[in-house]
This record gives structure tokens, sequence and C-alpha cells, in this order.
């Protein structure tokens, strides 16, 4: 009996079946599906501002203030809520005016810091400066945008202090190369009215020098009573620089007030200075010499004492 061999056609058709099968299976099978990137506002400008309310607590020293103002987002031409945070403040009240994708408004009292300089105390100027930011969306995806309507109430009043005026802006700021975030900063100047500074800060510096210049209207020869003339106005003079000194934090340069003290010491000295001199002239019987350097002195001590003052009280009520 002869043996029956598979035949090459057949094996064919099964081979393009296969792959007919194995073509439609893959056909059929889902497309992956694409990775979708979120898409960029079209317009990352919200417009921000601040206005303020009540100011109180200023303290020099610590460099600390209490604020009591309104903030709000305006962000109707591409709407996106805005998650803020205060740079260099704390909040320790916040109520929620209107709170939308596109206008958010909040009530905030909070507590501030800044960097405060003393170059012209006591005639010293103070801008104080409240800063917001985003917490988590960069300058790339926010960009705050000045309101121009931000300011201060027109009633607003701090005691011992003028209100000088305010502004507002905004610029990125950088972190790091990778990290920048627009930042709003609203600013505004106090001032020390100039009266009430002279009042209880120069004007007492003025009558321990007209009072250490008396000691020039004794005779030579009154050494012990101009020696103690000396003395008590210089001890009173050191009394009321620690006192001024008290009003500000410690620095690392001279304030106004510092020269002006430095000034009523050197006067002080040299009225000293001019009655030792005198009372050795007196000893070595030179009466008439005694007098005549009395004279000058009693002549030079105002004259200097009053241009040099002048001069420095000038450079800081100008602030220069």
């Amino acid at each position: 009996m002869r043996e029956r061999r598979p035949r090459a056609g057949a094996a064919a058709v099964l081979a393009v079946l296969a792959i007919a099968v194995v073509v439609g299976m893959v056909s059929l099978a889902p497309a992956p599906a694409r990775a979708q990137s979120v898409p960029a506002p079209s317009d990352p400008q919200v417009t921000a501002g601040i206005l303020l309310v009540d100011i109180n607590q200023v303290n020099l020293v610590a460099g600390t203030f209490n604020a009591d103002f309104y903030l709000w987002f305006n962000s109707t031409g591409a709407p996106q809520y805005v998650n803020y945070e205060l740079v260099n403040g704390v909040a320790t009240s916040v109520v929620v005016d209107s709170n939308t994708t596109s206008y958010q408004e909040y009530r905030i009292r909070a507590s501030f810091t800044n960097n405060l300089t003393f170059q012209n105390f006591p005639f010293d100027n103070h801008s104080l400066s409240m800063q917001v930011e985003s917490r988590n969306l960069q300058s790339s995806q926010l960009t705050f945008v000045p309101d121009k309507s931000s300011g201060t109430d027109p009633s607003l009043t701090l005691n011992g202090w003028d209100i000088l005026g305010s502004s507002v802006s905004a610029a990125p700021h950088s972190y790091s190369s990778s990290q920048s975030f627009s930042r709003l900063t609203f600013t505004f100047t106090i001032g020390r009215p100039v009266y009430g500074a002279f009042a209880t800060d120069v004007l007492p510096v003025i009558l321990i020098v007209l009072i250490a210049m008396l000691a020039f209207a004794l005779p030579p020869a009154r050494s012990f009573e101009r020696v103690f003339i000396a003395v008590t106005t210089l001890v009173a003079a050191v009394q009321f620089h620690l006192a001024l000194l008290s009003q500000i934090p410690p620095v690392d340069y001279l304030t106004v007030a510092d020269d002006i003290m430095i000034t009523v010491y050197v006067l002080i000295l040299y009225g000293l200075g001019v009655t030792i001199l005198l009372a050795r002239q007196i000893e070595m019987k030179n009466v008439d010499r005694a007098w005549r350097l009395n004279t000058k002195g009693a002549v030079l001590v105002p004259v200097v004492a009053a241009v040099v003052m002048a001069f420095l009280l000038l450079l800081g009520y100008l602030g220069l």
C-alpha cells in the first residue's frame, strides 16, 4: 500500500491563514493613548491690589508693625485661583469677602517685618513694605499686575508719625536659577513730625549746651564751680544719648543724633580744658591772660556749637 504525503499546497494555505489571523488581531487591538500635556494659561497675568486700612504697634527696634488691609486678585481675562502667601508677614486674622476663580478678596490683619535704616535719626523716614507671592505658581504661570487703585484709607493716621505716601509694584523674585515667583510689593512711607522730633530729641541737647556755656560767665578763679558745671552737663549728655539710642536697634554706623551728641561732648570737654588752663594761669599770676582766654572761649564755643549743630540738623532734615 502506498504511503500518502501532505501536499505542499496545503501547507502554504495554512501559513497564509495564520498570518492573516495575526494581522487581524493586531489591527483590532486598541491604539495606545497619547500623553496629554497641561496647557499653559493663555494669559497668566492677574491684577492684584492692597488697600491699607490701619497701622499700629510700629516697633522700630524689632522692625515690625501690624497692619489691617484688604487684598484682592482679579483674573477675569483668564480666570484662575490665586493661592497666596505673605512673604514678610504672618496673618493673625483672614476674612474672605469674595472667593471665585476669577476674583478673590480678603480682609487681613497681619504682623510684618522690615529691615530699617536710621542714618537720619531723629529725622528719619521709613518705607514699610508688605510683600505677597503665589504659593505654587511661578512667574511663567502667574504674573501680578499692580492695581493702581491700591493705596491707604484717607482717614489713616499713626500716632507719632506722618503718613507720607504709598506705592504698589510687582516684579519677579528669583530664589534660584529654576525658581522665580512674581512678587507684589505695597510700600507706604512714614516720617517723624519735624516739630515733635525737634522738641523731644534736639531741644534738650541745646539746653545742655547752653548750661555748659554758663561756665564762661564765671570768673576764671571759680575753677571748682566751672568744673562742676562741665562734669554735670557731660553726665546729662551721656544719659540723654543713651535714652536716644534706646529708640532704635544697635547699628554699625553713626546717626545724625550720634553726630550731634559727639559735637556736644567735644564742646563740653573743650570748656573743661579751658577751665583747667585758666586755673593754671591763675596759679601763675597771669590773671589778664586768663581773662583773655575766658573771653575767647565765651565767643568761640557758642559760635562753633551753633554752626555745627545747625549744619547737622539741616543734613538730617534733608535726608543727606
